[in-house]
């Protein structure tokens, strides 16, 4: 197992339940990402798990990673609208 996916299970972010997504945010540490974005709200986007990313990825790599809902990035054009 990712040494990465390990920490995030053993620092209690998310459980062994959730290895893929463990994986994705392993991935995200890994590259360096500015944030992570997820349609999963049941668990990804919970205030634990969003500070327990940003605390191990600036631990890992010093880099604050976000966890941000995919529709933050869609621009729909409403603010444009006149």
């Amino acid at each position: 197992m990712d040494p990465i996916v390990e920490d995030i299970i053993r620092h209690g972010i998310l459980t062994e339940n959730h290895i893929e997504d463990c994986q994705h945010i392993a991935c995200a540490i890994t590259k360096r990402c500015d944030c992570l974005v997820t349609y999963n709200m049941r668990h990804m986007h919970k205030v634990t798990t969003v500070k327990g990313v940003r605390a191990l990825s600036l631990l890992l790599c010093g880099v604050v990673i976000d966890i941000v809902k995919a529709e933050a990035l869609i621009d729909i054009g409403e603010e444009n609208d006149t």
